[in-house]
This record gives structure tokens, sequence and C-alpha cells, in this order.
């Protein structure tokens, strides 16, 4: 037998050992048409389905057309592979050079992924892919803890943004001067004490507070003593009201307002009395060192069933005025 024929087979064998699936035909396929072609070569047996010229003797002519055929397709296929093979790099260029840490090693990669593409080693191809893939891996592990930090950072921000909106909430509530509750907090507080206790049947008092001769005080020993006296005023209202549901606010410049909820008007009396008695016993130095004393006069209305807010409120004040004709320094009850 001609050497040829046996290298010719040889030629088959190999193209079958390596047959990828084509267009036309599966892997497997292209593998058994192979070992028919081979064996014909070799021993002159029929050659496979379907092959053009067949009859007697060895079909040279198919053994060509058959391996231009599986050459054909396989170059279409590894064109085809190659096109994905680009298209993939060019996805993961935009992908890394977006979240890899280490920009070099990406690009050093990527370069050698794209040698590989056009070589025609699969060998190589096949180590760069998986190089690259484990460098994918790598930086999405590595986005990862970079997104976690991120997220917790900006949770901490959150949380400290929480605080300060919340501080600033408070502040907004706050007189800055006595740091009591100012007159837009009082307003809110007053309805809102109104509807519980009106819906749940409990009682409140009202208390509405001024100091006596105010204007006086400030016209005689200057504003900075004025501003020592309501200091001193709201400190003693604060002491005298340690309860959590006392709201005590500062209602205008010399006018303090406590609502005292779930309190009846013996124990809102009592309260009132013993801020009157505080307040009188407190001795004021003003800046040119000579002493004084402060009173306080007040109004309280105990919560009735048929009250608006400004109807409760108006009582209270009505009380206050009577006990300031009545000659300060004295407790009025609203009728």
């Amino acid at each position: 037998m001609h050497p040829a024929v046996d290298t010719v087979a040889a030629m088959l064998h190999t193209l079958g050992r390596y047959a990828t699936d084509l267009e036309d035909m599966s892997a497997d396929a292209v593998r058994l048409r192979t070992e028919v072609w081979a064996r014909h070569v070799l021993t002159g047996s029929e050659p496979p389905p379907g092959a053009a010229g067949q009859g007697g003797g060895r079909q040279w002519g198919g053994v060509r057309d058959f391996t231009a055929q599986i050459c054909r397709g396989q170059q279409t296929r590894t064109n085809e592979m190659r096109q994905a093979l680009w298209k993939m790099l060019q996805s993961l260029r935009t992908a890394l050079d977006r979240d890899a840490a280490d920009q070099q090693e990406v690009e050093a990669q990527l370069s050698r992924l794209t040698q590989a593409i056009a070589s025609n080693s699969m060998e190589i191809l096949n180590k760069e892919v998986q190089d690259t893939a484990e460098l994918v891996r790598r930086s999405a592990n590595e986005r990862h803890r970079h997104q976690s930090a991120q997220i917790g950072e900006l949770a901490e921000r959150l949380t400290a943004l929480r605080i300060e909106l919340a501080e600033a909430r408070k502040e907004m509530a706050l007189d800055p001067m006595t740091r009591l509750y100012n007159r837009a907090s009082f307003d809110q507080h007053l309805v809102k004490t109104l509807d519980l206790c009106q819906g749940s049947g409990q009682t409140a008092c009202l208390l509405i507070a001024d100091i006596d001769k105010f204007k006086t005080i400030n016209d005689t020993y200057g504003h900075p003593t004025g501003d020592t006296v309501i200091r001193l005023v709201s400190g003693v209202l604060t002491r005298t009201f340690p309860r959590k549901n006392d709201f005590v606010a500062r209602y205008a410049g010399d006018e303090f307002a406590v609502i005292l909820a779930e309190t009846s008007l013996d124990g809102g009396q009592a309260l009132g009395q013993r801020l009157m008695d505080t307040v009188r016993a407190q001795t004021i130095t003003t800046e040119t060192g000579a002493k004084g004393r402060v009173t306080l006069s007040i109004g309280i209305a105990a919560l009735r069933r048929n009250d608006s807010p400004a109807n409760w409120l108006a009582r209270a004040d009505a009380a206050l005025y009577r006990a300031k004709q009545g000659g300060r320094d004295q407790l009025e009850v609203a009728t």
C-alpha cells in the first residue's frame, strides 16, 4: 500500500478526533463519517452513503470534497467563535475598565485575550479565556466588597443625617433663650391634648403665667436683667413641672404656658401655687449689683367637655387677667 494512503487515513482520523459541531452536522456525525472515509481509503470498503461517484475503486474526489466541507465548516465555526469572543472582549473591557481595582492587570489580560483570539491556537485561547474568567471573578468579588463598604458608609451618613434632622426639628420647636417649647409647638400640643383628653375622658389643666411688672424691670434695670429674669423663671418652671407629659412653653415675651395632662383642677392649683412661691423666693441681682425679687400672676383653666382650643386658652387668659387686676402675685381659676 502506498504510504500516502496511510497519511490520508491518519489525517481523516485526526480530523474526526477534533471534530466540532458544524452548521449542518453534529460533531458525532463528523467523527463517524471521517471513520467511514478512513476505512474506505485503507481497505476500499464502501464510502459513506450519498458520497459522489460511488462505484468501484477508492473515491479520492469524495475524500477531497468531504475534507473541504469539514474545513470550511470548522472555519465558519471558528470565525463565529472569534466574533463572539470579540464581542465578549468589548463587554469585558467596558465592565472591567469601570470596576477593576488594578487597571494595568486588566489591560494586560485583555491584550493577551485579544492576541489569543487572533491566533489559531485553541490551547492558548482556552488558557486566556480561563484567565480572563478568573480576573472577572476577582473583579466581581472586589466590586462586591467595595459596594458593601460604600453601602455601610452610606448607612452611617444616613443615620447621622437622621440625627441631625431630629436635632434640627427639636431646635425648631424650642425657644432659643429659655430652651422651653415655643409658641408654635404650644399651639400644636394644645390641640393634641384637647383631642386626646376629650376622646378618653381624661382631665387636663391649662396654666398661663405672667411675670409681674416685667416692663418696669426692663426699663429700670435694662434688657440684660430682663433676660436674666426670664431665664430664672424658665428654670423654676422646668423644675416645678418635671413629668414627661408636662408641657412647658414660652407663650410670649414674659408669658409662659403649661399644659398639664391627667391633672385635676385641685392638682393644677397646687402646682401653680408652688410655682409662685418658688419664684417669689428667688433673688435677682442686676448688673449694677442691686437685689430684687420677682413675682408671677397665674390663670388656670380645667378642660371642659365642650371646650375648643381657642375657648380653653381664652378662659385661662381671662383668669390671668383677673389675677393681674386683683393685685398680681396670685392665682385665679377660670370660670
